[in-house]
């Protein structure tokens, strides 16, 4: 499963699959494979191409708004988080201070979704 998770992530294919994983496996106990994916995170956001940190920074966005809907605390994650991902996670949380739960995690819609 480590890997898996580590492949998804220096891909950044399927970056949402990664985090449902993260946060099923911390309900479950189960956070010996941290240390190595929360490095990958953290390597990929210093050493990565833009578009590979964006990827990790969506990836920890999904972390946050996939913990906060199944009710668990986003920062039982801040210990596996590097310097430089704990300044994006700061970040998240800068952008979406005042705004509600649903507001956060709402999935945009697409302009071919309204109909007028």
């Amino acid at each position: 499963m480590t890997q898996e998770l580590i492949d998804k992530l220096k891909s950044a294919n399927d970056l949402t699959f990664a985090a449902e994983k993260i946060v099923a496996l911390f309900k479950d106990g189960n956070t010996e494979s941290f240390d190595a994916v929360f490095g990958v995170v953290e390597e990929q956001i210093i050493f990565g191409s833009d578009e590979v940190r964006e990827g990790m920074i969506s990836f920890l966005e999904n972390l946050k708004n996939l913990s906060a809907w199944q009710d668990l605390d986003c920062a039982v994650f801040e210990p596996w988080l590097g310097a430089e991902s704990h300044v994006v996670w700061r970040w998240l949380e800068k952008r979406w201070q005042g705004k509600s739960l649903e507001a956060a995690t709402r999935k945009p819609q697409r302009p071919e979704d309204t109909k007028l």
